[in-house]
């Protein structure tokens, strides 16, 4: 207090008394000895206490800035620690990085989802078009973008399967640059969105590489699973081999029906375990017959393959019928097994 005081005193002693006289003004000498004064040191300087050591306080943000032609900016920057620092620097390596974008059907540029931030380039008087995947739909409120300057809408076009979500972006002005984010059922979209005064983009896609991954292991497995079921049923069909030598070729047939006489096999044999029908060629171009076996419960489907035109029974029976047709229409031509003896055997 008593510096200041000093200061002012020697500033009033510089001044004219009663006003009359014009105040010269402080030389340089005056405004170095109050400098002197104000440190600490030089004539008339108090000798002043060391400041007491306060508590260390977070650090403030930092204040930079310019001054231009009676103009100054101040830019207020929070001081950033390591963790975050590194963190930023990966997030803005992840935003200029990913694969280089490929022309798609339709004039769509595609970008890969996933690697790296897609950039949408739209123009003023123009729209421009963001796909979404086909069967992919924007969920409520899924749309969030940082400068309402760019108008979007989401609209559907298609049916079916191959329906789709697309969103039509149109900037008001050129020159902007921000962010959007879309929320779907099947996953998050961040894009940039940039307008220009010409340039722009028509149609922008995406390649999808995890759910082509996904579709390429589901088909893989399906032909896995259809070799393995063909295989089983090759065993199983290798277990009902057909090769044994026929041995009964004791059987009588009666035809019912108007024209049933097409159904009357060419011949009939078993081997003990099989039992082998052939028809001719006219049943197999007229429509091949079901096969019913006499059951004391009454006839029941026989399990029976074609080959050809030849009717493979996995079972020996005493009697059997080939039924064509329904209700009064129908054709039946009825087999008794006479090899059998009265135990069924032969």
């Amino acid at each position: 207090m008593k510096k200041h005081i000093f200061l002012f005193a020697a500033i009033l002693a510089a001044m004219p008394v009663g006003g009359q006289q014009q105040a010269s003004t402080p030389s340089a000498a005056d405004y170095h000895q109050a400098a002197a004064i104000l440190a600490g040191s030089g004539p008339g300087a108090v000798a002043t206490p060391a400041p007491a050591v306060r508590a260390k306080r977070k650090a403030k943000p930092d204040i930079s800035g310019t001054i231009s032609a009676g103009a100054m900016q101040l830019v207020r920057e929070v001081s950033l620690p390591a963790n975050a620092s590194l963190a930023l620097s990966l997030s803005e390596g992840f935003q200029v990085s990913g694969a280089p974008p490929t022309t798609g059907p339709d004039g769509r540029v595609l970008y890969t989802y996933g690697q790296g931030v897609a950039t949408v380039v739209c123009s003023t008087l123009q729209v421009c078009e963001l796909d979404l995947e086909p069967g992919e739909t924007t969920t409520k409120d899924a749309l969030d973008w940082g400068d309402h300057r760019f108008e979007v809408v989401a609209r559907m076009a298609g049916s079916g399967a191959e329906q789709f979500t697309y969103l039509v972006v149109k900037p008001t002005e050129p020159g902007l640059d921000t962010t959007m984010t879309v929320g779907t059922d099947k996953r998050l979209y961040y894009v940039r969105l940039v307008s220009t005064d010409h340039e722009h983009m028509a149609r922008v896609a995406f390649t999808y590489p995890d759910e082509e991954a996904k579709k390429l292991k589901a088909a893989e497995e399906a032909k896995r699973a259809e070799a393995e079921h063909q295989k089983a049923e090759a065993e199983r069909l290798a277990k009902l081999s057909t090769d044994k030598p026929l041995r009964n070729w004791n059987y009588e047939v009666k035809v019912h029906g108007k024209d049933a006489q097409y159904l009357k096999p060419e011949k009939i044999a078993d081997d003990g375990v099989h039992t082998h029908i052939t028809l001719s060629e006219e049943a197999r171009h007229r429509g091949l017959p079901v096969v019913e076996i006499a059951d004391a419960r009454g006839p029941i489907p026989a399990n029976a393959r074609w080959d050809g035109n030849e009717l493979i029974i996995d079972a020996v029976f005493e009697q059997a019928c080939l039924v064509e047709g329904v209700g009064r229409k129908q054709q039946r031509a009825c087999i008794t097994n006479q090899g059998l003896n009265s135990n069924g055997v032969h």
